[in-house]
């Protein structure tokens, strides 16, 4: 007596494959979600010394090296260089992950909107969307920019979200 052969449609809707397939998913929006629960913690511009410049990428010789806040950007947002990572010297360019390592929250702008008499906010973005939301979306985005520089102070930007090339680039 021979046994019947199942088709392949059979064998792929077993109750062993479809629990497969729920895990593969909970798996991939898991990963694609985790970074909306990672803890944020604001950093304050007056002590730039106690938390800047400390990244994996702090002694490369990159001309841009520095902790930078955006004037008038809404929400108000640092981005610390010493994050920079593959750089290379013979095109003069380095990766830099919009992490919330590399990305964040400027303390003084913790409320809903950046509500601070130094820094107006001139950006065009909702005035209800609070920084920490902006960052955990460029965490969440896998967002990165390649810095190509033409010179000591022009650099080509190159932006990937997901970890390939995004439409979004301009140079």
């Amino acid at each position: 007596r021979t046994r019947p052969q199942s088709s392949s449609a059979e064998s792929c809707s077993s109750p062993a494959m479809e629990r497969t397939h729920q895990i593969i998913g909970a798996t991939v929006v898991a990963y694609l979600i985790y970074p909306l629960f990672m803890p944020l913690q604001a950093r304050s511009l007056d002590n730039v010394k106690e938390w800047g410049l400390k990244g994996p990428g702090k002694d490369l010789p990159i001309p841009c090296m520095g902790v930078y806040a955006f004037a008038g950007l809404n929400p108000a947002v640092t981005v610390d260089m010493s994050y920079a990572y593959d750089y290379d010297p013979k095109t003069k360019s380095f990766w830099l992950d919009f992490s919330p390592e590399a990305l964040t929250v400027a303390a003084e702008a913790t409320g809903r909107t950046f509500e601070s008499t130094k820094y107006k906010a001139t950006s065009p973005t909702p005035g209800m969307l609070p920084g920490w939301y902006t960052v955990k979306q460029f965490a969440m985005l896998r967002y990165r920019v390649k810095f190509t520089f033409e010179s000591d102070k022009v650099a080509k930007i190159t932006s990937c979200i997901g970890g390939g090339w995004a439409p979004l680039s301009w140079g």
